[in-house]
């Protein structure tokens, strides 16, 4: 049985660069070249394109579109705004703070440390969307960026669907 042997060593390429090695250094060129276009100079957020994790949550900001399929109360929807460690946004009626860890290789998330305002909600529909948009986030434990742009957080069966705003 033949054995293939280790690039570089006993082959016709000993000397040259090997395949892999310029495949290598094309997909660095490629993936700098994307990343460069990707960029909005307004925040730090790059969109990845569908079902990829951003490369940074660092400046940008979200309006929540759904929470397990469910829209928010109309004149009531919750943000949520990311600098490089912490976050921090509205639930409706309440705001909201704390930590997170983001790690663009894997699209994996965990927030710590929230903490909330405790106003009563007026509307019961508001503070019952709020407990279930604070919940999901809780729990989210990854992100990703769907067909049209949205920003999607899930976590143990809950799904979160952002809308890139300008500000928080």
């Amino acid at each position: 049985m033949l054995r293939p042997e280790p690039e570089g060593v006993g082959s016709r390429r000993a000397g040259s660069m090997g395949t892999r090695t310029v495949a290598r250094a094309l997909i660095v060129v490629f993936a700098t070249v994307l990343l460069a276009a990707g960029c909005d100079q307004g925040s730090g957020w790059v969109d990845a394109g569908p079902g990829h994790s951003p490369a940074t949550l660092t400046n940008s900001h979200w309006a929540v579109v759904s929470v397990n399929g469910e829209p928010p109360v109309p004149n009531f929807t919750p943000t949520i705004s990311f600098l490089p460690t912490s976050a921090s946004g509205s639930g409706g009626c309440n705001s909201f703070g704390g930590q997170y860890h983001y790690d663009p290789m894997t699209g994996g998330i965990a927030f710590k440390e929230l903490g909330m305002t405790l106003i009563g909600c007026l509307d019961n529909r508001v503070g019952a969307f709020e407990t279930a948009y604070v919940q999901a986030l809780g729990v989210a434990d990854h992100v990703a960026i769907d067909a049209t742009g949205r920003l999607v957080l899930s976590g143990r069966g809950n799904v979160i669907v952002l809308a890139p705003t300008r500000e928080g």
